[in-house]
């Protein structure tokens, strides 16, 4: 194929026109390079990007494609997908469940950074930190374990240079259990190391309560809103996360649990080791890919986890994989520190996307307006119409 016959294959597809082998062979591409350029961390130039593609079409052309099923992680998509946008500046893109392809290209502006590693800590005795506004270094202390802020910018609990650890502190230590609580508003995220050295990412509007130092035969901890854990291991005390009337047990190892409030699920990814999920009487172990799902007491749903979509606001993205406009707006509602209500009958459209959380809310709203989707904004209250 020459590149002229490349660019025409591209503005087909840009017009919708494509035959669907065609556009598995647009859409294979595009995921192929979007993977690509993200862990290289590479920035993107739209006329090198439809250089390289003209290239990658040539040379796909002029060998054998299979005509059935090309590239069927997105084939199957593409199937019920209609439109298509593409940011190459952001990695955007995402599939809306229509009959008529439309297809339009989005040029995105350089994003607008805030600093979002922001969180209140607040101690037992009912002593509140913004952790935003702390210096590096030591933070307070209680009975005998420092709390201390360093230069990457996590909470850490240190129980071994307590500057003003006594006996008496000790006595303190064995008889009481102070509980702290990690808080995240709006717009915010944090990380912390706990008294055992395992590692929480805190996700927005989320608040995790821990104590001090781990007593007993368990490591227990309570979530509201979504962390990402990184447990250390420790076969003789196990650690639990408790949501609701849901446990998570383990002994170590990788997940992320998502259980805010206006959702009606609470969701379990397991990213490496084992977590035994339980409800009333119901419990299940899960293995690493897979996802459970609780929505009702007694009752857990076991399926193959979309691990990427599960992790993404940890490695700075939002990730859609058919997801509907109500949940996508409530994320956006949690990070931008937005209000959002509906006009009308709101679209059952499914969605599938990707974009960095740095991107400004602006650019969002442009995606919204590129799918026919209609809104007003007042202030922090965005209404959207259908």
């Amino acid at each position: 194929m020459k590149n002229q016959q490349a660019e025409t294959l591209y503005k087909k597809y840009l017009a919708g026109n494509c035959t669907p082998e065609e556009r598995a062979i647009v859409e294979a591409w595009y995921l192929n390079e979007i993977d690509k350029r993200e862990k290289d961390q590479l920035e993107v130039d739209d006329e090198s990007v439809k250089a390289e593609m003209w290239a990658i079409l040539e040379k796909r052309t002029n060998t054998d494609i299979p005509r059935k099923g090309i590239s069927r992680r997105w084939y199957s998509y593409a199937a019920a997908a209609a439109v298509i946008l593409v940011a190459f500046g952001t990695s955007l893109f995402l599939y809306l469940d229509k009959s008529n392809p439309v297809v339009q290209q989005v040029k995105i502006t350089k994003p607008v950074i805030d600093d979002k590693n922001a969180a209140t800590l607040t101690l037992d005795n009912g002593e509140k930190i913004i952790l935003s506004d702390a210096v590096n270094g030591d933070l307070a202390t209680q009975t005998g374990v420092v709390i201390r802020k360093n230069a990457a910018g996590q909470i850490i609990y240190d129980m071994q240079s307590s500057p003003s650890f006594t006996g008496k502190d000790m006595v303190a230590r064995n008889n009481t259990e102070p509980r702290n609580v990690l808080t995240t508003k709006r717009g915010q995220q944090y990380q912390l190391v706990l008294p055992d050295g395992s590692k929480v990412w805190l996700n927005a509007e989320s608040s995790l309560h821990f104590p001090t130092m781990f007593k007993g035969s368990e490591r227990r901890v309570e979530l509201i809103g979504e962390g990402y854990f990184e447990i250390a291991k420790n076969k003789t005390k196990p650690f639990i996360v408790k949501i609701k009337d849901v446990n998570i047990e383990v002994l170590g190892t990788h997940f992320n649990v998502s259980s805010y409030p206006d959702e009606k699920q609470i969701k379990t990814t397991l990213l490496e080791g084992s977590v035994k999920v339980a409800t009333g009487n119901t419990q299940d172990v899960l293995l690493p890919g897979e996802q459970a799902i609780v929505n009702q007491p007694n009752k857990i749903e076991v399926s193959q986890a979309d691990i990427e979509e599960a992790t993404a606001w940890k490695d700075g993205y939002f990730k859609f994989n058919k997801q509907d406009i109500r949940y996508i707006m409530r994320q956006l509602a949690r990070w931008y520190d937005i209000e959002v209500v509906y006009e009308g009958d709101v679209s059952e459209d499914l969605y599938i996307g990707k974009i960095r959380r740095s991107e400004n809310i602006s650019e969002m709203l442009k995606v919204l307006e590129l799918n026919q989707i209609r809104y007003e904004i007042k202030g922090k209250k965005i209404t959207i119409k259908f």
